[in-house]
């Protein structure tokens, strides 16, 4: 008897077990903690910010997580004034939340 698998198996060739359908909020969370304690934010300078606990984002589901990070990121750059850099921001940090939330970059 022969062993067969099934026809849509997927053959890994890693020897530790890895993420083959992308991120999650844990990964969400890790990064943009390490992305706010880079840049010299304190945990106390988060919670007057509004910015929530690493425990609140890594409970966040993707819908969730794709309306908070481009308003943090329009929440800081609106220190600028100019609608033009805010909007950029918010655009660039909508495509960003994908590689944020799929990647290990920060951490």
């Amino acid at each position: 008897m022969e062993l067969v698998l099934p026809q849509n198996y997927l053959e890994i060739e890693q020897e530790e077990m890895v993420y083959l359908e992308g991120g999650d909020a844990k990964n969400f969370a890790n990064n943009i903690n390490g992305i706010l304690t880079k840049m010299g934010i304190s945990y106390a300078n988060r919670m007057m910010a509004g910015i929530p606990s690493n425990a609140q984002l890594a409970k966040m589901t993707w819908k969730q997580a794709s309306i908070f990070f481009p308003s943090l990121t329009a929440k800081i750059s609106a220190l600028s004034g100019n609608p033009i850099v805010i909007g950029a921001a918010v655009m660039a940090s909508t495509v960003g939340l994908w590689v944020v939330w799929n990647k290990r970059l920060f951490y």
